[in-house]
């Protein structure tokens, strides 16, 4: 009897004389695997491990599953076989480390060596196991470029194969296929092992997940653990039960993603938002405030997104010649992931309708760009100037008040204004953490009512819990109260300090009266609009009507 219990001898596998097949096989590596480990009962596992690559066979060949470790050679790039995971000399049901779970697995940077058993033990081959948990194993191949196995043959150490990888185009993250940052971020440090998301072998979805898509309906690959009854952030709340949100579960990802997606000048019917166009789950970490605006915060690390060098351009001069922006695989600032989706990159000359207000979608790389006379300082600094308070001749004040902790030269995220939270009716604190979903039109954290038709239109009276006045003190811009400072206004003149608060004319009027409906940013200063401007001010859609601000008479 071998050693290894079993009643496989060395002539079960190797011809002793000669064969077609290197190290004497009597049949393919895959296949001479598959005479045994084809059904339940001869597999140590008590898996059938031919039908996780293959889902059936037919006259005229395999059907292999969506994705699979491509044992086959059917991609002449990729090289993996049974035996680059599984010595077959070697292998032992050994302890897997950190689980009740045994292994079968060899290591892949020396197959002699049995995988994840206790340290002081010692395989058939009579080296020392080598011990980790599942993500271990894994990232013995995927922990880098630079560490991937190559062949080699001694006494002590054995590669059968130099392992290979596709030479893809990633478009969605910059990890590709190496992810050795893995264990050091949120899923890793949550004790998930590649296991918990991954099949090993095959599977009918794509990339290896061990779950589908997620619908409104199901909770799949991402939501079964960011959802109520999940032990991480309630995600799925803001995507399955709020009005406004991104299309994650109502667009086939399947259909239209992938990880080599072209994300320029995409259809309008291909796009989407699954939950890897915005994050890369091998290298997302929780916030932890440690990343200031408007740098990529941890929850969104790694992940892709349009770099723009905005020199020469202007709001009449736009977009920027091409060699000025691209894809970025890596994003230094949270803006950069925005941009790829909603600016000339993704649509060009034919923007989609937006979800809430029904006209096209505008072109945010081109509203806030840095080069305009006024936007919110997201891709650019604060353009509000000083004044001298003390007529001395030295600006020393910024002009306009502003709620702590917000500063006239505060730098934003999108995701200071585009983000929700609510109570729900367990008391419980619910925070979107992002955009994913909102019960304001255009995933507002706050009301937003450009419509100054309407007597509750950001600026009015009873409007100070607007978002507007998240940062910009209410009091200060609405005859409302007092204000707590008495610094000027950029709209003054000498004899008043703050003409935002002439009761006749301005202080009820509200913002969008003058300022852009749309207030990422605009080719005037302060944000000024004038009629006829679609859909900056007049012809503005709001709240599914067609409304038309007229100036004021002093405007």
């Amino acid at each position: 009897m071998p050693a290894s219990g079993t009643k496989v001898t060395c002539v079960t596998c190797h011809a002793p004389h000669g064969a077609r097949y290197s190290r004497l096989l009597v049949d393919r590596e895959e296949q001479l695997c598959f005479r045994c480990h084809n059904d339940t009962a001869s597999s140590m596992s008590g898996r059938n491990i031919k039908s996780e690559f293959i889902k059936e066979e037919t006259v005229s060949g395999y059907v292999y599953r969506t994705s699979y470790h491509d044992i086959f050679g059917n991609n002449p790039e990729a090289k993996v076989e049974c035996s680059s995971c599984h010595g077959p000399h070697t292998v032992a049901a050994v302890p897997l480390s950190g689980t009740s779970t045994t292994s079968q697995l060899s290591d892949p940077q020396n197959t002699k060596r049995p995988f994840a058993g206790q340290s002081a033990s010692t395989g058939l081959g009579g080296l020392a196991n080598y011990v980790g948990d599942l993500s271990d194993f894994c990232l013995r191949c995927h922990e880098s470029e630079a560490a991937v196995p190559t062949a080699k043959a001694s006494i002590t150490e054995f590669v059968p194969f130099s392992i290979s990888f596709p030479s893809l185009s990633f478009t969605t993250n910059s990890g590709r296929w190496w992810k050795g940052g893995f264990k050091l971020n949120a899923h890793g440090k949550a004790a998930l092992t590649c296991g918990d998301c991954h099949n090993s072998h095959g599977s009918d979805y794509p990339a290896l997940q061990r779950y589908p898509e997620d619908t409104a309906n199901t909770s799949g690959e991402c939501l079964r653990c960011h959802s109520d009854a999940g032990p991480g952030p309630d995600i799925g709340i803001f995507l399955t039960n709020k009005p406004y949100s991104h299309p994650t579960l109502t667009v086939s990802g399947y259909v239209y993603h992938s990880n080599t997606e072209n994300y320029a000048n995409m259809p309008l019917a291909s796009r989407h938002a699954e939950c890897v166009d915005c994050h890369d789950p091998h290298q997302a970490d929780r916030d932890d405030g440690s990343i200031a605006a408007p740098g990529a915060r941890k929850p969104i690390a790694g992940v892709s997104g349009l770099w723009i060098d905005f020199t020469g351009t202007s709001w009449d001069s736009w977009p920027p010649p091409s060699n000025q922006y691209g894809l970025i695989r890596g994003i230094d600032y949270q803006y950069q992931l925005c941009f790829k989706c909603h600016s000339f990159y993704s649509y060009g000359n034919n923007p989609p309708a937006s979800p809430s207000g029904g006209f096209p979608e505008t072109d945010q790389a081109k509203e806030f760009n840095e080069k305009n006379p006024a936007y919110h300082a997201v891709a650019g600094e604060s353009k509000i100037p000083m004044y001298d308070s003390n007529n001395d001749n030295t600006p020393d004040t910024y002009y306009g008040a502003y709620k702590s902790p917000w500063t006239a030269t505060s730098r934003l995220y999108c995701t200071d204004c585009h983000a929700f939270t609510f109570t729900d009716s367990y008391g419980n604190l619910k925070s979107s953490k992002g955009p994913h979903g909102s019960d304001i039109p255009f995933i507002l954290e706050r009301p937003w009512i450009p419509d100054t038709s309407q007597s509750n239109a950001t600026g009015k009276p009873g409007t100070s819990d607007h978002l507007c006045f998240k940062c910009h003190e209410y009091e200060y811009y609405t005859d409302n109260g007092t204000p707590s400072v008495t610094a000027r206004s950029k709209f003054s003149d000498g004899s008043t300090p703050n003409l935002h608060r002439k009761v006749t004319k301005h202080a009820r009027a509200g913002c969008a009266a003058c300022h852009g409906a749309i207030p990422h940013g605009y080719k005037r200063r302060g944000n000024l609009v004038v009629q006829g401007e679609s859909p900056y001010r007049a012809d503005m859609i709001s709240s599914g009507r067609r409304i038309s601000v007229v100036p004021l008479a002093d405007d």
